[in-house]
């Protein structure tokens, strides 16, 4: 609706300048107001002092202002004005015109000194713009806007209607007719020009003079077509003192008028004729205009219920009406009749929120209230937000600043799509914020996006909760359903159409409110989707979906937002909200079972709704979490698949059935039938992250060791796509392809690393190995890692990325005792030798007792290894009683499946490595001899041992050499055993060259780094002939560097170690153990030479490492040793003591996050005080400080 004050303050068109709030009196209010001498004058006899009348009215006709005097005339410009800023013009709202007196105008008719309206009660008044300090006070514009109601101001316009009326000096002869068609001519071009702007209704509020104006504009109007519209629209006229029959005082403006143009100031008798007492015109005016009041146009006549003050002479003071309550009223069903105690200039002047002011005020607000009802806000979301939600502030804020950015696009101008894996709390997100909005948008739809059906059913509830609330919006209904009411196509359907295009229709430029829909569970964008999606320039949509391609739905794409799982203390108040708690007043015990909880569910905001959930139902809800953790710890499986709350909570998913509709749209609507294998593939993995590359490692060495008939006969054919091989490499196109829809749906997640690799939830695996459980394809996996490690030490990549992938240790374990369904395949060997290389002893010990039972009554040979494998464990661990126990079952194997010979040989060597490696050297010698006359028969002799049997003893026998000072004695046994490989297995084998690698460590050992040099270059020599680098290549590039140094041949040494660093690259080594280690020897280069400054580049480089927070910085105790004495080096040298402190900071986090959590320093000297290439960097009292401290 629109409110027109007539009488606006706008500049002048004409150029007037501008008056000042002191000409109030000369334009106070109508013709009628004469200054006191020209009042004085008339009052005296007429016929007796006529000449002193005439006289004293020429007098002040001197004193009256022109018009057409710059300095005098008022500043605002003739027609309509907006009073305040109003809102833009909305359909079907309500305009006021506010409408002057005679010979007035906008700037001074609604204006008065603050708080001196007649019948102020100053305690009244409370002022709602209290910082409005002005003297003055218009109340038009000052008071009227705040007590329009809330609802209703973006539907009302206010204007002001300024025209010429001035009949004093320099008038213009005009009548009521003319005035009232250009107040026509104003409302059709200027706020009645579109179709949008004549559906708006109009109320005039009219002062005395411009009462009439109005009426004859609305009976004029009335009578053509082309005006009709503002009769028809028009709903209230509010007459401020208007003078429906006429008026005693024009017969003095008259006189007035006459004395003025005698004189020469060109007033005008026009408009006074027409106000005579009883006129005809006024009364004919009055009939036609009585004929259109009726139930749509309302007229409301206020009158002044005291005279103006004539005369005042003393106490004595003469009121004259200047229009009485018998012209200012008439009488109708339609009409009240209001008289406010005030004269009539303060019909229209109130200083305050005074009882006249409240009087006009309720009047025009009951009318706005009958006509203009607000606009209905319309929140079709037929979802309740539950009070259990959690805020997720920073993901909420990201949502909405995201969504507030203005994209390129008049069709889309704000967009979101809210993605992440099922059950991460995307709908609940979008809702929250729908609710937090609510009052920002209209309207807020909702759309359940889940199939073509719960489409179709969702715009059927928007179009029927639009219809009843916004009546532009029946034209949409009118338009489109009679032609579609069978169309088969969604975006065809009446309803839909409807309601597109009325979104579409909205316009900021038209007043219209900014609308929000969001397409919930957008997962399947198969059917046409985007053929519905709403646009329009006043649109915001969010878009949610499992789907990271959802965004292509959107021209030009949109942002995403990714909606990951709780974190930790999100999660824990979710929780604690269920149980009626807060995290301020729970008690620590309550706080790590939530915790605890929460991390087991691996905070997933659907799994910890669905726990608080089933808590909440408790009588105790303390007891219930304790007892839902117990049930949880050993029913898993029943307590994620529990649904006993469907129907009476707003999840309608488990946490089993949430990610069923994406591998079912993956298979069914994608065709991509291996993304379910590939998920329960991925499944048995654990840790954070499952490189690719162990992926590759892995098939790669199955197919290798296994043959390929095995490969064949054990690979089944759904799987055989993704386990396939060329020309020796894995083949991973399939898997690349099912990956790209596991991660277009969330399903797994790419990680940040440097290496390929993706991470998978942990209720996402549960799911799939739930699924495998018991499947050929579960066993399978088993055995294809396990023969995959097998050959760890050809794997580029550190042997800890197998073991950061590798399956849990339970697993593993459940997988050998049952290796009998699959012939025996999964025997353990591949984790054996992984759980030794990452040092992961507890596990080896229960994995070497498992393959033990199961070997028992298997294969012999099989059994030795494993007996064997246990031994050196025990050794390693210096369990000697389980070493010793070890040997005896060795033994006896031996004796009943080898000659009694070899089994006396073989029986010697397993025990004296038990006595050396126990400091026993005189028990340890007493076994030397067997093991001595053993050696030299076989050295002999081809016998029944091969080269890899006959290593453990020559080795056993060379480390007790080397303990008790036989240090030559140790090289020439160990050099006998290479010429004996290399005859029987060629000198470049892998054996010779694994061998000829221990003799460079032997040489280092026994000091001798000439000898080590000439072996290392051997070696060098014979993998440097490959094409491509391989391990042993680099390991030995690795020990070059290390001679270099220790021949203080540092520029070889620098050479060597970039070179490494190079290649490392090429084969994405970055984060392994071994880069750090050369790192950590090109800082030793540089400090050995004295080049701090330059040594620094490579500490950078050794601290962006650590920071790195790879697998292998915690998963070897290797990387402790190096921390300690990078440590130790870079505090000899106080420019470097800032490093010290970093390097210091890591390796306290690598100590806690290691199994053992402690590295003792002194444990730490005494391994570098047994390096002597290490030594050569510290001095031993040096050294010995450190430990001290």
């Amino acid at each position: 609706m629109m409110f027109f004050f007539i009488g606006s303050a706008p500049q002048c068109e004409l150029g007037f300048a501008k008056t000042s709030t002191t000409s109030v009196l000369p334009y106070a209010a109508d013709a009628y107001y004469f200054n006191t001498v020209t009042w004085l004058g008339m009052l005296v006899a007429v016929g007796v002092i006529s000449v002193l009348f005439i006289s004293l009215n020429a007098l002040g006709a001197s004193y009256t202002p022109s018009r057409r005097n710059l300095h005098q005339a008022p500043k605002s410009m003739y027609g309509l004005r907006p009073v305040i800023n109003n809102p833009p013009p909305r359909e079907e709202g309500v305009d006021i015109v506010f409408v002057h007196g005679l010979a007035s105008n906008p700037d001074t008719t609604w204006l008065t000194k603050r708080g001196t309206a007649l019948g102020q009660n100053a305690g009244d008044d409370i002022a709602k713009r209290q910082e409005n300090t002005s003297p003055v006070v218009n109340w038009v514009t000052d008071l009227f806007p705040d007590d329009i109601p809330d609802g209703l101001k973006k539907s009302v316009r206010l204007f002001y209607y300024n025209y010429d009326s001035y009949w004093q000096r320099d008038a213009k002869d005009t009548r009521l007719s003319l005035l009232a068609d250009e107040l026509l001519d104003h409302l059709n071009n200027s706020i009645r020009s579109t179709p949008r702007e004549k559906s708006r209704k109009l109320i005039f509020v009219a002062h005395c003079y411009g009462g009439l104006v109005v009426k004859q504009a609305l009976v004029a109007a009335n009578n053509h077509a082309k005006t009709s519209h503002i009769t028809q629209r028009t709903i209230a006229t509010v007459f401020l003192g208007t003078p429906h029959k006429g008026t005693a005082f024009s017969f003095l403006g008259r006189i007035q008028a006459r004395v003025y143009r005698s004189v020469g100031l060109g007033a005008s008798t026009v408009l006074l004729n027409d106000l005579a007492d009883n006129s005809t015109v006024l009364m004919d005016l009055q009939k036609h205009y009585a004929d259109l009041v009726g139930k749509n146009l309302r007229a409301i006549n206020f009158f002044e219920q005291f005279g103006n003050v004539v005369l005042s002479v003393w106490r004595y003071k003469w009121r004259q009406f200047v229009v009485h309550e018998a012209s200012a009223t008439f009488f109708g069903e339609y009409v009240d009749n209001i008289g406010l105690g005030t004269d009539h200039r303060g019909l229209i002047k109130f200083g305050c929120r005074d009882n006249e002011y409240r009087s006009v005020c309720s009047k025009l607000v009951q009318v706005l209230e009958l006509h203009a009802r607000p606009e209905m806000t319309v929140f079709s979301v037929p979802l309740e937000l539950t009070g259990n939600f959690t805020g997720r502030q920073a993901l909420q804020e990201q949502l909405e600043n995201t969504l507030k950015q203005t994209r390129d696009s008049q069709d889309y101008p704000h967009v979101v799509a809210a993605t992440g894996m099922g059950g991460t709390g995307k709908s609940q997100l979008a809702l929250s914020f729908a609710y937090t909005h609510k009052t920002e948008y209209n309207p807020i739809l909702w759309i359940d996006a889940t199939s073509e059906e719960t489409v179709r059913a969702s715009f059927q509830r928007c179009y029927n909760d639009l219809a009843p609330g916004k009546s532009s919006f029946t034209k949409h209904q009118d338009n489109h359903i009679k032609d579609n009411s069978t169309a088969p196509d969604l975006s065809s359907l009446p309803e839909v159409r409807a309601v597109l295009n009325w979104l579409k229709s909205r316009s900021a430029a038209a007043g219209d409110d900014p609308w929000l829909v969001i397409m919930d569970n957008t997962d399947d964008v198969s059917w046409g989707i985007g053929k519905v999606l709403p646009k329009g320039e006043c649109g915001s949509l969010i878009i949610t979906s499992q789907d990271i391609y959802v965004t292509k739905l959107i021209p030009k794409g949109c942002e995403r937002v990714l909606v990951d799982t709780l974190d930790p203390l999100e999660a824990s108040t979710l929780l604690l909200k269920h149980m009626g708690l807060d995290l301020e007043s729970t008690s620590d015990t309550i706080l790590e079972q939530c915790h605890s909880l929460t991390e087991k569910l691996g905070y997933l905001a659907l799994a910890v709704n669905l726990a608080g959930c089933r808590i909440a139902n408790e009588e105790d809800k303390e007891e219930g979490l304790s007892q839902y953790i117990l049930d949880f710890e050993s029913h898993r499986d029943d307590v994620l698949e529990d649904n006993a709350l469907r129907g009476l909570t707003s999840y309608e998913k488990t946490t089993w059935t949430t990610w069923d509709a994406s591998l079912r749209r993956i298979e069914t609507l994608h065709g991509n039938h291996f993304a379910r294998m590939l998920l329960m593939w991925l499944a048995h993995f654990t840790g954070t992250s499952i490189y690719e590359a162990a992926i590759a490692h892995v098939f790669q060495q199955f197919y290798k060791t296994a043959t390929r008939e095995r490969f064949e006969e054990y690979i089944p054919e759904n799987l055989k796509p993704l386990a396939s091989i060329k020309d020796g490499k894995w083949d991973d196109f399939y898997y690349r392809s099912s990956c790209k829809w596991l991660l277009r749906y969330g399903l797994i997640q790419r990680t940040k690393e440097k290496l390929s690799s993706v991470t998978i939830h942990k209720l996402v695996q549960w799911r799939a190995l739930r699924e495998a459980h018991g499947s050929h394809l579960s066993v399978l996996f088993f055995s294809v890692f396990d023969l995959g490690l097998l050959k760890v030490e050809d794997f580029l990549l550190d042997s800890r990325y197998l073991s950061d992938s590798a399956p849990s240790h339970n697993d593993v374990i459940d997988a050998i005792y049952t290796n009998e369904r699959i012939k025996g395949v999964v025997t353990g060997f591949g984790f054996e030798q992984m759980y030794k290389s990452t040092e992961r002893f507890d596990e080896h010990r229960e994995l070497i007792a498992c393959m033990e039972r199961v070997s028992a009554n298997g294969d012999e040979n099989i059994r030795d290894i494993v007996l064997n494998r246990g031994r050196a464990m025990a050794i390693k661990r210096k369990r000697w009683d389980e070493a010793m126990d070890y040997h005896k079952k060795i033994t006896e194997l031996l004796v009943s499946c080898k000659d009694p010979a070899t089994a006396e040989f073989l029986s010697a060597a397993s025990l004296c490595e038990i006595y050396t490696e126990q400091g026993m050297l005189a028990d340890a010698e007493a076994c030397a001899s067997t093991i001595q006359d053993g050696l030299e028969n076989f050295f002999k002799t081809d016998g029944n041992l091969s080269i890899l049997e006959l290593s453990t003893p020559v080795r056993v026998l060379k480390d007790l050499r080397l303990a008790t000072s036989q240090g030559q004695d140790a090289f020439q046994l160990w050099d006998r055993l290479i010429k004996k490989a290399a005859l029987e297995e060629g000198e470049h084998s892998v054996s010779v060259l694994q061998f000829k690698r221990e003799m460079v460590s032997l040489c280092l050992r026994m000091k001798d780094p000439e000898r080590a040099w000439v072996y290392q270059q051997q070696v060098a020599n014979a993998t440097g002939t490959n094409k491509q680098l391989t391990l042993a290549s680099l390991k030995q590039l690795q020990i070059t560097v290390y001679l270099y140094a220790g021949k203080k041949q540092f520029h070889e040494a620098e050479k060597a170690a970039k070179e490494w660093l190079q290649h490392s690259q090429s084969f994405n080594m970055q984060g392994t153990e071994d880069t750090f280690t050369v790192l950590v020897h090109l800082v030793t280069v540089k400090l050995l030479q004295g080049e701090c400054e330059e040594g620094k580049t490579h500490l950078d480089a050794c601290v962006e490492w650590l920071s790195k927070d790879y697998p292998s910085c915690t998963g070897s105790q290797n990387i402790g040793w190096f921390c300690v004495a990078l440590l130790l080096s870079t505090m000899k040298y106080p420019a470097l003591m800032p490093y010290a402190e970093k390097i210091r900071v890591h390796l306290s986090r690598i100590l806690t996050q290691r199994h053992d959590k402690e590295l003792p320093t002194s444990r730490i000297v005494h391994h570098i005080k047994s390096k002597p290439r290490v030594m050569a960097l510290y001095d031993e009292a040096f050294l010995d400080e450190i430990c001290i401290c």
